[in-house]
């Protein structure tokens, strides 16, 4: 008798210690399984967005993500930076980018990537000084030395043109500075950044042509394609496609930006 009451006592045991496992299961779902969170490679533009002031796009972020219950972590560093670490993270984002622009950069085709509603439309522009020229056709630029921002997509696509020399530069106030000291004759410019760029800087002595645009796309929040990255971009949907109907965006980025048109059908899964 006194053995059988050692093993129903061990049995008793047993099935407590199970019990017990079950009850952390169940009572710490989240501390056990929650998804790390999603890190954003943000993108740092001098008239755009910061880590020191309240830029457009940091007013649009702000918008964007109020419903991820701050499920997200930034990282905040220039483009260059931001690209490759993006790239090698494939359980990220990336703001503000263009999903084919990104990849006609690296020649990056083969990673699958979601993009979120459009928020505006970023092109690449040539400026001048109006004492210059006004530059409508690339074939133009010949023999001729062109300011740009590192990481500049549009150096890409001029680099198929002979005779054009390339300034590489860190910042759209740099290039003002260079073409009305002559060291540069035209501005490969990112727009709107370089009005905002000449807006605050009270200087009006650029000009370009409407007609003339290296390439214009839309701007999103990109993400590598996996199941958290795509309920955060449904999530951040609801807020973008709000913007757009109460038409909110174009206060938060300024008058200088474009805002783009919703998509007509987008799919996230």
């Amino acid at each position: 008798m006194g053995h059988n009451i050692i093993q129903l006592y061990k049995k008793h045991l047993k099935l407590k210690n199970i019990y017990l496992c079950f009850l952390i299961l169940f009572a710490y779902p989240v501390e056990l399984y929650a998804a790390p969170p999603i890190k954003i490679h943000t993108i740092l533009l001098k008239e755009r967005l910061s880590t020191t002031q309240k830029l457009g796009y940091n007013r649009v972020l702000d918008f964007i993500l109020q419903d991820t219950q701050n499920n997200f972590e930034h990282t905040f560093a220039p483009l260059p930076r931001q690209s490759s670490a993006f790239e090698n993270d494939i359980k990220s984002c990336l703001f503000p980018v263009n999903e084919w622009a990104w990849k006609a950069h690296g020649n990056r085709d083969e990673f699958e990537l979601i993009s979120s509603e459009p928020i505006d439309i970023v092109s690449a522009r040539i400026y001048t000084l109006k004492s210059a020229p006004l530059i409508t056709n690339t074939n133009q630029l010949n023999q001729k030395n062109i300011g740009h921002l590192i990481g500049n997509l549009g150096v890409k696509l001029l680099n198929k043109q002979k005779g054009i020399t390339f300034s590489p530069v860190n910042n759209g106030e740099s290039m003002i500075k260079m073409i009305t000291r002559g060291r540069i004759d035209a501005i490969l410019g990112f727009h709107p950044d370089t009005l905002i760029s000449m807006h605050r800087l009270d200087f009006s002595q650029l000009h370009y042509s409407k007609k003339l645009a290296l390439f214009e796309v839309p701007i999103h929040m990109v993400c590598h394609k996996n199941p958290q990255a795509q309920a955060f971009i449904k999530t951040i949907n609801l807020r973008i496609k709000e913007a757009h109907n109460k038409k909110l965006f174009q206060s938060m980025l300024g008058n200088e930006a474009q805002i783009a048109p919703l998509k007509k059908r987008h799919n996230t899964n």
